[in-house]
C-alpha cells in the first residue's frame, strides 16, 4: 500500500514537471514570434526611410531599358529547310538510274556530308560576290547608325573584290543632285555621280544615285568591308544543322540586321548550293559518259575486226553461210513433210475405194 502511494506521489510530480516544460516552450515560442514581427517591422521601416533609393533605381532601370531598345538594332531569325536525297533517310528517290549517272561511279548523296559541303568558305564567299554583301549601307544617326537595304546612293566596285585590303565607312551628305560629300573621322571630300574615283586600301569605285524618296541634305553612309571579312561574318550568324535524323532534310538559320536583305542572302547561298551540286553531278556524268563512248568506240572496232576475220576465213574456205543454208534446210524440210503427208492422205483414200469395190 506504501509503494502504491509513492507511484501515485510520483506520477503526480511527474504531471507537474511535464506541465511546467510545456508553459516554458509555449512562453520561449510566444517570445521567438514577438521578436520575429519586431525584426520584420525593423526591416519595412528600414526600407520605407530609404525609398528614395529604390525609386531612383528604378528610374535608372527604365531608362537604361528604354535607351537599349531606342537605339539597339534590331536582329531577325531567317529559317529556311533543305531536302536532300538521301535513299537511306527516306529523301527523295531517282527517278531512273539514268537520270543520276553518278551512281555508275558509286556516289550516293548523305545529308551529314552535305551539312559539311554547305559549311565549306567557297560557297560562302560565291553567295557573297553574288549579293555583294561586302558592301552595307545605312541611315546616318547621331547616336548610331542604322542599317537600311535601300539607300538614294548605290556603290559600284570597278576593281576586283579581293583588292580590299581594309574596311571603311564613310557618311554621305546629298548636296545637289550632281555633288555628295564623303567623310569620317579622318577625312572629308566632294565627289560627282557616276565619276570613278579610288578609295585608299579599297580600289577604284563609282557612285550612282538611285530614285529615292529622299530631300537634299539627308545623311546616309555606306561600309565597305574585305571579302574574307564578310564571309566570316556570314559564316558566324549561319547556323547549318540536322534536328531530326529519321529525314533528309537540313534546317539553315540566318541570323541578320535586315530582314529582307537576309532572305535574300539565304536564298542566293540556297541556289549556290544547288547550282554546284548539279555542276558536279554534270561533271560526273560528263566523264562516265565520255567513258563509255571510249568503252563502245574500242568494242565496235573490235566486233568490227572479228567479223572481218570471220568473213575472210569463209571466203578462203569457200564455206556457205551457215545460218542461210539452216534456213533453207528448215524450209526444205517442212515442204518435204507437208508432201508427204498429202500422199499419205491419198493412200489412205484409195484404200478404201480398193476395199469398196472388193466387197
Amino acid at each position: 500500500h506504501s509503494i502504491f502511494i509513492q507511484l501515485l506521489n510520483l506520477h503526480a510530480l511527474t504531471n507537474i514537471y511535464m506541465k511546467k516544460i510545456n508553459d516554458w516552450e509555449d512562453e520561449l515560442t510566444f517570445e521567438d514570434t514577438k521578436s520575429d514581427n519586431r525584426d520584420l517591422i525593423q526591416f519595412i521601416r528600414r526600407l520605407y526611410s530609404n525609398w528614395y533609393w529604390f525609386a531612383l533605381c528604378a528610374l535608372l532601370g527604365f531608362s537604361l531599358a528604354y535607351l537599349y531598345l531606342r537605339y539597339t538594332n534590331p536582329t531577325y531569325t531567317i529559317k529556311a529547310k533543305l531536302l536532300v536525297s538521301d535513299d537511306k533517310k527516306g529523301g527523295m528517290v531517282e527517278p531512273s538510274a539514268l537520270l543520276d549517272l553518278s551512281s555508275l561511279m558509286g556516289a550516293k548523296n548523305s545529308v551529314d556530308n552535305e551539312v559539311e559541303v554547305l559549311k565549306t568558305a567557297d560557297l560562302f564567299r560565291e553567295a557573297v560576290l553574288a549579293e555583294k554583301t561586302y558592301i552595307t549601307y545605312f541611315n546616318a544617326g547621331q547616336v548610331h547608325n542604322a542599317p537600311v537595304m535601300l539607300a538614294p546612293i548605290e556603290l559600284q566596285l570597278l576593281s576586283n573584290p579581293d583588292s580590299i585590303f581594309d574596311g571603311i565607312s564613310l557618311k554621305a551628305l546629298l548636296i545637289d543632285s550632281k555633288t555628295v560629300e564623303l567623310s569620317n573621322a579622318d577625312t572629308s571630300f566632294r565627289i560627282s555621280y557616276d565619276r570613278a574615283f579610288r578609295l585608299p586600301s579599297v580600289g577604284t569605285v563609282t557612285l550612282h544615285k538611285k530614285e529615292y524618296p529622299a530631300a537634299e541634305g539627308m545623311t546616309f553612309g555606306f561600309s565597305i568591308v574585305p571579302v574574307r571579312k564578310a564571309v566570316g561574318s556570314l559564316a558566324e550568324s549561319l547556323n547549318i544543322e540536322v534536328t531530326n535524323k529519321n529525314v533528309s532534310t537540313i534546317d539553315l538559320t540566318l541570323n541578320h540586321g535586315i530582314a529582307q536583305r537576309g532572305e535574300q542572302v539565304l536564298r542566293t547561298l540556297i541556289q549556290k548550293y544547288i547550282e554546284r551540286n548539279l555542276h558536279d553531278k554534270n561533271a560526273v556524268a560528263d566523264s562516265t559518259l565520255s567513258f563509255i563512248n571510249a568503252r563502245l568506240k574500242f568494242v565496235t572496232q573490235e566486233l568490227a575486226g572479228v567479223e572481218n576475220k570471220i568473213s575472210g576465213y569463209k571466203k578462203n574456205a569457200r564455206l556457205a553461210d551457215i545460218s542461210e543454208q539452216s534456213k533453207i534446210l528448215l524450209h526444205t524440210s517442212s515442204e518435204y513433210s507437208k508432201s508427204l503427208a498429202e500422199a499419205e492422205t491419198q493412200l489412205a483414200i484409195l484404200d478404201d475405194i480398193s476395199k469398196y469395190l472388193k466387197d
